[in-house]
């Protein structure tokens, strides 16, 4: 299963024309779960990432651990989508978004919509 996992997220990258520098690393602990960690670089821009991915307890629920931190050449954040347990209040809880401005609610998102998003991002600018 978690084999079938790092095929989905590989083929997410292959097809993702605007990644310049791909330094993505996984380890399968056991058939169930893996690491994804590392870094996707948008010319100027970067991605840190880090997936803790548990396949046995709820497909539903694919990630114990999850970070995915956009930023600027300068390292200024632009957005992180995470789960860490900082916000209780937010109804989305553990999950919300990071902006320069705020901290919001937000589903967990995958590689592809953060990606869709740098991706919208980076057009506008």
């Amino acid at each position: 299963m978690i084999d079938e996992y790092f095929a989905y997220f590989d083929e997410v990258l292959a097809f993702t024309d605007f990644i310049s520098l791909n330094q993505i690393s996984k380890k399968r602990i056991d058939d169930y779960s893996g690491i994804i960690k590392g870094q996707l670089q948008f010319g100027e821009y970067q991605l840190d990432l880090i997936e803790v991915i548990f396949l046995f307890n709820n497909p539903e629920k694919k990630k114990k651990k999850y970070s995915y931190h956009f930023m600027d050449k300068n390292k200024s954040l632009i957005f992180r989508y995470d789960n860490a347990m900082h916000h209780p209040k937010l109804e989305s809880f553990p999950h919300h978004k990071h902006t320069s401005k705020k901290v919001a609610e937000s589903k967990e998102p995958d590689i592809q919509t953060v990606l869709k998003e740098i991706k919208d991002y980076l057009k506008d600018t």
